[in-house]
């Protein structure tokens, strides 16, 4: 699934595209292990744990949003 086959409120697109982002790792890490010859450079992010708290904290809101509406 890619952001291409996101349907829904565009409000939660940018959402969505950050969670496809922290599931599949960025378009190059994605790349690189579809073709192991890639060269990638740069290790894990160091604010990856902080950054996963922020989404699942985003996601949180907006479930608990929609089940109020």
């Amino acid at each position: 699934m890619n952001t291409e086959d996101f349907v829904g409120d565009p409000e939660d697109r940018e959402l969505y595209e950050r969670l496809l982002v922290e599931r599949d790792g960025t378009p190059i890490k994605a790349l690189a292990e579809r073709d192991p010859g890639l060269e990638v450079r740069g290790g894990p992010d160091p604010d990856a744990a902080r950054h996963l708290a922020e989404l699942e904290a985003a996601a949180t809101s907006r479930r608990r949003k929609r089940h109020r509406a």
